[in-house]
């Protein structure tokens, strides 16, 4: 049996196919970015939806009701973690869901609110999921001593970050792990 391969432009492909589920599941497991195709309910089924989670712009291309669905985003962001951008004005308020992105991802603090960002517990779960928040933060956050060294023990690219009190602590240069050496 002869077997020909040839490809459709997701344009060429006819309304009435896009609007099919079982057209629309093969089609996202051969390339998951294919949802933004998909007919407008079928956006909203989440059991198909998940199946594009692999791309970064899964949400984007999901019904607003699953991009306010706590379940659903953070499935989408355990796998893409910059789906963050497009869940929710509620969810980018959710601290859980935010430090679940930020985990993978630091670029996703761009797009937590920024609430976040001065609030002293959830600021410390964020350093302690990635130390690179530190650079989110708020400034009197970067000047908080249990933050400060809590970012820097997960790395010392965190240190430029760091209030400049904190910078000429020697505790935090000791926590840092970086050594002063007298130069005459």
């Amino acid at each position: 049996q002869k077997s020909h391969n040839f490809q459709l432009a997701p344009a060429d492909v006819p309304a009435a196919l896009w609007a099919d589920r079982e057209f629309v599941r093969l089609a996202l497991g051969h390339s998951p970015s294919l949802l933004q195709h998909a007919a407008e309910h079928l956006r909203d089924d989440a059991s198909l939806c998940i199946l594009a989670r692999s791309d970064s712009d899964c949400l984007k291309h999901c019904s607003a009701r699953l991009q306010d669905d706590r379940d659903f985003v953070l499935a989408c962001i355990e796998t893409a973690a910059n789906n963050l951008r497009y869940a929710s004005a509620r969810l980018r308020r959710d601290p859980a869901v935010v430090i679940s992105a930020i985990k993978t991802y630091n670029y996703n603090t761009r797009y937590a609110d920024p609430s976040l960002f001065s609030n002293r517990a959830v600021a410390l779960q964020m350093v302690q999921a990635n130390g690179d928040t530190l650079e989110s933060l708020s400034e009197a956050l970067r000047d908080d001593d249990e933050i400060v060294h809590t970012a820097i023990a997960t790395g010392l690219n965190v240190y430029r970050h760091v209030s400049p009190r904190l910078q000429a602590s020697t505790a935090v240069l000791f926590v840092s792990g970086i050594h002063l050496q007298k130069v005459w």
